[in-house]
């Protein structure tokens, strides 16, 4: 959430999942749709990404953000080098999964 809390959601046969719809929709409504808001582009967002301004969330997704968003703009070597120094960053064991994850948006992204 833009003001930095986590909310996690269980999707359990005994959780309603219309409540959970509901609790989702009016969050994204409340605080999401609002934050993004502040950008009037893709431009602005990439920019104030390559700033290094704190934004919410983890480092891994504004990282993957900025890369798709340098692909878009045919920035791709610099996509690249985003995504390979986010692999490199998460080099330990245990951490396959998120770097296979990663190699794969460069791969949809042709970096």
């Amino acid at each position: 959430m833009p003001d930095g809390e986590e909310i996690w959601w269980s999707l359990e046969p005994r959780v309603s999942s219309a409540l959970i719809a509901k609790e989702v929709g009016a969050l994204l409504q409340e605080r999401a749709l609002p934050f993004l808001a502040r950008f009037e582009s893709e431009d602005a967002l990439l920019r104030e990404l390559e700033a290094g301004d704190a934004l919410p969330g983890f480092s891994a997704m504004r990282e993957r953000c900025r890369a798709v968003l340098l692909a878009k703009r045919g920035r791709k070597a610099e996509a690249g080098k985003v995504l390979a120094a986010l692999v490199e960053a998460n080099s330990a064991e245990g951490l396959e999964g998120f770097r296979e994850s990663v190699n794969q948006l460069a791969r949809r992204l042709g970096v």
